[in-house]
């Protein structure tokens, strides 16, 4: 019989959904702060958390990112983006990871897909809006923002308030 703790994971497992409209305002620092924390928790390869999670808030790189998501049905809905808060960029940490191990590249995806999931877990629970997005121009987002070689971008997650009537 599952405990009040696992009853309440699982919950939260289950109800969580992309949302891809936000409400304008910030997100609170402390949230954010706890949204990474939450991601650098993810299970890892070998211990090496071969992964980066950067948080963008400023608005003209905001809407940078938005202008190079290539999924349809998001450029279609881009004014629904407007108003998001933050974007992680989920990045792969390859030069680490590869490194120490032969299979270093898969390990340092998964590590990366580990942490944005953490997040996206953790944003439903504390009642902040987000959307995986992994439809993106890659290269333009990792000139914009100096990625070096040694990162892949793996995908962003969009962060925000929730609207008054949710929608998705």
């Amino acid at each position: 019989m599952a405990t009040n703790e696992a009853t309440i994971v699982l919950a939260n497992i289950l109800n969580r959904h992309s949302v891809r409209a936000f409400e304008p305002g910030a997100l609170a620092e402390e949230d954010l702060q706890t949204l990474l924390r939450a991601g650098e928790a993810a299970p890892s390869a070998g211990g090496l958390k071969s992964r980066n999670l950067i948080p963008v808030t400023h608005p003209e790189d905001l809407e940078f990112i938005i202008r190079y998501i290539f999924s349809a049905r998001i450029r279609q809905q881009r004014e629904r983006f407007k108003n998001v808060s933050c974007i992680l960029l989920i990045c792969a940490n390859i030069t680490s990871a590869t490194a120490k191990y032969r299979r270093g590249r898969l390990y340092a995806l998964q590590d990366a897909t580990l942490a944005g999931q953490n997040v996206l877990l953790m944003a439903h629970a504390l009642g902040i809006c987000a959307c995986w997005i992994g439809q993106i121009r890659e290269r333009k987002i990792v000139q914009k923002f100096n990625l070096g070689k040694e990162y892949k971008l793996v995908g962003l997650i969009a962060l925000g308030r929730q609207p008054a009537t949710p929608n998705d």
